[in-house]
């Protein structure tokens, strides 16, 4: 048995400080062990309900709009950051279509009608 497995067991009864103390161990060293055994979410899983999401939305949702839909869903349990999303998104290189600026047509500069007469005073 490792000397960090044994003070994974033990750290239940005795501070880690003390036993890595005791063991010769050093307090960093076997936080870092911990770190590596713990198991990651399943990141693939997640990033497809994000990426459905984006299609099913036509491309048109941003990261505030698709952080609100997946919190909406009843049956989801993804409670995603901005940053989070904005990264899966970049990942699969997706990126929300943006609305056209409305721009406003004001006058014909090809109209064959004669123009109004400026009235002066």
């Amino acid at each position: 048995m490792s000397v960090y497995r044994y003070i994974h067991q033990q750290q239940a009864q005795y501070p880690v400080r003390l036993l890595c103390q005791l063991l010769g161990a050093s307090a960093s060293a076997y936080y870092a062990w911990q770190a590596q055994q713990r198991q990651p979410a399943p990141v693939p899983a997640v990033e497809a309900v994000v990426v459905a999401t984006f299609h099913a939305h036509a491309g048109r949702y941003g990261t505030r709009r698709l952080q609100r839909e997946l919190r909406e869903r009843p049956t989801s349990p993804y409670q995603l950051g901005r940053q989070r999303l904005a990264g899966i998104l970049h990942r699969h290189g997706l990126r929300a279509q943006q609305p056209r600026a409305f721009v406003t047509q004001t006058t014909d500069s090809t109209s064959l009608l004669p123009r109004r007469p400026i009235r002066s005073g």
